[in-house]
């Protein structure tokens, strides 16, 4: 029994928790075409939070997913006092990638991802409260759509 509450002490204390950069600037868009929804966060060792999310939308329109710096397609925020923050990257833990945005064509209704905390530089632990994943979706005529999943830590 010791051991085991010994080793749970040594893992939550070696995970390493993404500060809280600055607050956020983005707000949520309700579009009835698309939508972000995030499942239930499980947990890795190594790479901290996963969450697979979708992106849902209607037949005959067409987004572009825009890529962050970090080759993810994903942002991810906490609320602190009542406001969403923007946690900060270890920019140096992820490899460049393409940064091409991926295009959901009229025909495509549903495009599904998957965040891994480590991978996207978030670090590998999350304090307990309420979290955002953020996707930013460009329209036809290049009007920016942020679309937000919320999450809690417990």
């Amino acid at each position: 029994m010791c051991f085991c509450l010994l080793g749970a002490q040594i893992w939550q204390s070696s995970g390493v928790y993404p500060p809280v950069a600055q607050p956020s600037e983005i707000e949520e868009a309700q579009l009835e075409d698309l939508q972000l929804a995030v499942d239930e966060p499980y947990y890795s060792l190594r790479k901290g939070c996963i969450l697979r999310w979708s992106i849902g939308k209607h037949p005959g329109s067409t987004y572009k997913i825009k890529m962050q710096e970090s080759g993810s397609a994903v942002l991810l925020e906490q609320m602190v006092d009542g406001q969403w923050m923007q946690l900060a990257r270890d920019r140096s833990s992820f490899e460049k990638t393409d940064e091409s945005p991926i295009v959901l064509d009229a025909q495509t209704t549903r495009m599904d991802g998957t965040f891994s905390q480590k991978d996207a530089g978030y670090g590998t632990r999350l304090k307990a409260g309420c979290y955002r994943l953020v996707v930013c979706a460009e329209d036809e005529s290049g009007s920016e759509r942020m679309l937000t999943g919320v999450f809690v830590v417990d």
